[in-house]
């Protein structure tokens, strides 16, 4: 991920979810919208190397979307997103497949 307004977008269940991301730089801010609210993002600032940021620990087992969203520009380091992790009972809620008309 090297511009701006890159973003990696996902439903999950769990009560706990984790991002793992290999960074170039220390410069990389991301928002974190969970479950839609835009209005009140966590916002990450990543380390350079690879490392394991935990976004959400602990909470009741639901379903949530999450959007991890790049806000700082390429020439301020680049990424590349490794995995999203969830605990061991959560799972990936399957995309639905849109209509055609």
């Amino acid at each position: 991920m090297s511009w701006s307004g890159c973003l990696i977008k996902a439903t999950v269940a769990s009560t706990s979810i984790s991002v793992k991301l290999s960074e170039n730089s220390n410069n990389n801010y991301y928002n974190i919208i969970i479950g839609g609210n835009d209005t009140d993002p966590v916002v990450l600032n990543t380390k350079k190397g690879t490392h394991t940021y935990s976004i959400l620990k602990d909470q009741p087992f639901k379903r949530r979307s999450i959007v991890i969203y790049k806000r700082t520009e390429g020439n301020d380091g680049t990424a590349i997103f490794r995995s999203l992790e969830i605990d061991d009972n959560g799972y990936l809620v399957p995309i639905e497949k849109k209509s055609k008309y």
